[in-house]
């Protein structure tokens, strides 16, 4: 993988290991990228898009 750059100084290069016993969440916390909850559908929903979709219907 080529370098984009130097890393700034005030970024660690192991925040899993500076960060341990400071209440260190992982990864994704630390860089902000948390999964957010998908919003609930239904499976009606989906089954009646899934039918337009579906290629032995275009017979």
């Amino acid at each position: 993988m080529p370098k984009k750059g130097a890393r700034p100084r005030d970024i660690p290069a192991t925040p899993h290991y500076i960060y341990r016993d400071r209440g260190w969440a992982g990864y994704k916390d630390w860089l902000g990228t948390r999964v957010k909850k998908r919003k609930a559908t239904s499976k009606r929903k989906f089954r009646s898009i899934q039918s337009l979709h579906n290629p032995r219907d275009s017979g």
